[in-house]
């Protein structure tokens, strides 16, 4: 299917009141998936500086809400990243100085979240065209993500599986992401004794001071 035709089927599903199919089909709920992570098709890598670590692969896994990442490093360190917890906080270890930092959602950049949030942008009128990605028969999309209020924002290209509307892959001209979808574990998901301690002591530290009691006056 060439460009013209695909915006021209878009275009009357809006025109007799049809919403149009979605142009990627990402699993809500419960759900899992790997990124492998390897240098961008559009440049040569550039070396890292020396205390950067680099990692190579992520695996997803959401269930009941709650999502954890496994996330694997150059060198074979392996760290996790809790997301949804209450207070709404990511909780991630550091790979460098191995300490369990926590953060807002708002400030986990894209290559962080990797999920459905990074392929809201498409629109019909970013289709670039079709090509073959590790095997797969794709659209591929160019545009921009908004990564804050200033800036011009990531230039991403993204592989959308024909068929299944998945993503295949994605290139913010630094890596390359490419997408993997499984099947979710049975099993509930369990913050780990570490995570929960230091999720505690946050609590704790956002709970209000409690006023000191008044001593009884003297008559």
């Amino acid at each position: 299917m060439n460009r013209a035709v695909f915006l021209f089927l878009i275009g009357i599903g809006w025109q007799f009141g049809h919403a149009a199919e979605p142009l990627v089909k990402f699993p809500i709920g419960d759900a899992a998936w790997s990124v492998a992570v390897s240098p961008s098709d559009s440049q040569a890598p550039s070396p890292a500086p020396a205390l950067a670590l680099r990692y190579t692969n992520v695996i997803v896994t959401r269930i009941g809400g709650l999502r954890r990442d496994v996330v694997q490093w150059e060198g074979g360190v392996s760290t996790e990243t809790w997301w949804n917890l209450n207070p709404e906080l990511v909780m991630c270890q550091d790979a460098r100085i191995n300490e369990i930092v926590a953060m807002s959602p708002e400030d986990a950049g894209p290559q962080m979240r990797l999920d459905e949030s990074v392929f809201r942008w498409i629109a019909p009128e970013n289709l670039a065209g079709e090509e073959s990605k590790d095997s797969h028969p794709c659209f591929v999309y160019r545009g921009v993500l908004k990564t804050g209020s200033e800036g011009e924002g990531l230039k991403l290209r993204v592989w959308i599986d024909k068929t299944t509307l998945l993503p295949v892959a994605l290139d913010d001209g630094l890596a390359n992401y490419q997408f993997t979808f499984l099947n979710p574990p049975a099993e509930p998901l369990l913050l780990p004794p570490e995570f929960n301690a230091r999720l505690e002591r946050f609590r704790d530290f956002l709970k209000p001071p409690v006023p000191p009691k008044k001593r009884a006056g003297r008559d």
